[in-house]
């Protein structure tokens, strides 16, 4: 299954190895402002590397997305159940849910709608969050060849990924916001998982198939000189998040 805004299912494979999880921390923190802990809804979920998190938490988790492709690579949960649906309307309960969560793909959402299906399936008192990162950081030669590379696929970017790129500033959310802390991913990464990260982003993929193929190849064997392939680096993303109340 495919839709307009499905940029992954083509990379599904991709995607389900250059992606990783989130700090215990940040869903420690969600799990202490939630009521009651019955449902939690992972809209978007992809592989679903937040809702398995949820589900150390939460009585149930519901995970969706509208890839099929993704979805069957989601990591296998008992708590977990998996639905092939778009976030903007979804087959929850009305007043149902007591977390919401969107981690890395709120600028793909329909947000009119979505804010929406957020009063209908929530209980009172029902919190979402939403978070996202932007460029990896290794370190300075690193960040360097990583400039270059966004210089060559930057022009390939869904347009909605500006939204995040310009980490949601003129995103208007109509709920009562919190105060959250701040929260960083880092991982021990040889420069194979770091490639596999970069071939999982969208731009990458549209970039291959506009025939920047070739460029692409050449960039990453600069960086085979730069990082030798034994070597484990320190690889840090700050986080961007938003938490709410929505009721």
């Amino acid at each position: 299954m495919s839709c307009p805004e499905d940029h992954f299912s083509a990379i599904a494979p991709q995607y389900s190895r250059g992606r990783f999880g989130y700090p215990s921390g940040l869903f420690d923190f969600l799990s202490t402002l939630c009521r009651e802990h019955d449902l939690a809804w992972d809209c978007a979920t992809g592989n679903g590397q937040s809702a398995t998190a949820l589900a150390e938490r939460f009585k149930r988790v519901v995970a969706t997305d509208i890839s099929s492709e993704m979805l069957a690579r989601g990591r296998p949960h008992s708590k977990v159940a998996y639905r092939c649906e778009p976030a903007e309307s979804s087959t929850l309960e009305t007043g149902s849910v007591d977390l919401v969560t969107v981690a890395q793909a709120l600028h793909w959402i329909d947000h009119e709608r979505f804010w929406a299906e957020l009063e209908r399936v929530s209980k009172r008192g029902a919190i979402f969050s939403y978070w996202s990162y932007l460029w990896p950081s290794v370190g300075e030669e690193i960040d360097a060849w990583l400039s270059q590379f966004r210089t060559l696929i930057g022009p390939h970017w869904p347009q909605k990924s500006q939204l995040v790129h310009r980490e949601y500033r003129e995103l208007a959310i109509p709920f009562a916001p919190i105060p959250s802390p701040g929260f960083e991913i880092s991982a021990s990464w040889r420069r194979e998982d770091y490639v596999a990260h970069l071939e999982s982003w969208s731009a990458v993929r549209y970039a291959r198939e506009a025939g920047l193929c070739g460029p692409i190849e050449e960039l990453f064997s600069k960086l085979e000189e730069a990082w030798p392939s034994a070597d484990t680096r320190r690889v840090r993303w700050p986080l961007l998040m938003g938490v709410y109340r929505i009721k």
